[in-house]
């Protein structure tokens, strides 16, 4: 019967002690999530800082924007 409480009792701390690990990831999601959102701003921001003639509101844009759709039909 010992042998059943010492199994109980293992099991439960091994229960506890995946809850903690859990709770521990799932307190670093959040940080994750602003550092993954920080550097994808970050890298959609660096093309219209490089070449402003891209920006959407730029006469450019169309332009840029049809070579890359007939690009995108010419490779389909």
């Amino acid at each position: 019967m010992s042998l059943d409480l010492l199994r109980q009792h293992f099991t439960e701390l091994e229960v506890k002690a995946e809850k903690g690990e859990l709770e521990a990831r799932n307190a670093e999601i959040p940080e994750l999530r602003k550092k993954v959102a920080s550097k994808i701003e970050a890298e959609n921001v660096r093309p219209w800082k490089r070449f402003p003639s891209l920006r959407p509101e730029s006469r450019n844009w169309k332009n840029v924007k049809q070579i890359f759709q007939l690009r995108m039909l010419n490779l389909s």
